[in-house]
């Protein structure tokens, strides 16, 4: 769809260039007075350049969008039967991101879409819950028949929450022998383990996921345009009171880079979120 209005933009561009050359033959630039002769070339010249410009911006803006939304969304699945009249799909948010050394899935929702009306209904997970259980099919069973618990370790552990799967599997266990399937379809041995715990959580099957992380965050901001945040007062970027975080001058443009965009949604450490709304302007 987006590819079909970004030939339709290109072809307008190229319209216009057509008529503001016919324009020109059919004015006979040459018979008319020296200042009428500038004054039309110059007002088609400008015409050309407000709308041929606008239609560039728009297919760049739509270039953008289509890779963007093609990279996030480019795994494809089998498609299913819905599953109790309702297609499922676990919708997960990483932090994984420069100089981080591991990813949680810090938001977990799973997106119910009703198969006869297209009503949706989206349930979200905290993502520290524990004690949730796993279906009976799921390989994690017979790790947690009852429930999931965390692991304590020195050198490579895990809590009971839910968004610690990802750590488990994918960097203390080999979840290659628990998830052999997992990279065949597309997924990861944590994402599996996630949806299987979501399924377990609220009874329904899950077949499709969707993933997102912190480039594909400011990717996404950035298809859509960019978000502009006028920020009142200097603010630390990131870390706590024992880190001292660099300073977000006044004007700062989000969305056009990782660190902006992740910075305005959602708040430094130790920074209240009324505080961050009132500085960035978004309360």
């Amino acid at each position: 769809m987006l590819l079909a209005v970004e030939a339709l933009l290109v072809l307008y561009v190229v319209l216009w260039i057509i008529l503001t050359i016919d324009t020109l033959r059919l004015v006979r630039l040459v018979k008319t007075g020296p200042r009428a002769r500038v004054a039309i070339a110059v007002l088609s010249v400008a015409m050309l350049v407000v709308a041929g410009g606008t239609a560039a911006y728009a297919v760049r803006v739509t270039d953008a969008a289509r890779s963007a939304l093609g990279s996030i969304f480019s795994a494809s699945g089998p498609a299913v039967d819905p599953s109790d009249g309702y297609y499922n799909i676990l919708l997960l948010g990483a932090d994984s991101g420069k100089g981080r050394d591991s990813m949680r899935f810090d938001s977990i929702s799973v997106v119910s879409v009703n198969a006869d009306t297209g009503r949706v209904i989206i349930t979200g997970i905290p993502r520290d819950l524990e004690g949730f259980p796993f279906p009976k099919d799921s390989p994690m069973h017979a790790l947690y028949p009852d429930v999931h618990t965390g692991h304590g370790s020195a050198t490579c552990g895990w809590t009971g929450a839910i968004n610690q799967l990802n750590t488990e599997l994918d960097v203390c266990r080999d979840g290659s022998k628990i998830y052999p399937d997992a990279e065949k379809k597309g997924s990861t041995p944590g994402v599996e383990a996630t949806k299987d715990a979501a399924e377990g959580l609220l009874g329904i099957d899950i077949p499709y996921y969707a993933f997102i992380d912190m480039a594909g965050f400011a990717a996404l901001v950035d298809a859509l345009g960019g978000v502009d945040i006028t920020v009142t007062e200097r603010l630390p970027e990131g870390g706590g009171p024992k880190y001292e975080g660099s300073r977000s001058p006044s004007g700062r443009r989000a969305g056009s880079r990782r660190a902006s965009s992740t910075w305005t949604a959602r708040p430094p450490s130790g920074m209240p979120v009324r505080a961050r709304r009132r500085a960035t302007g978004t309360a």
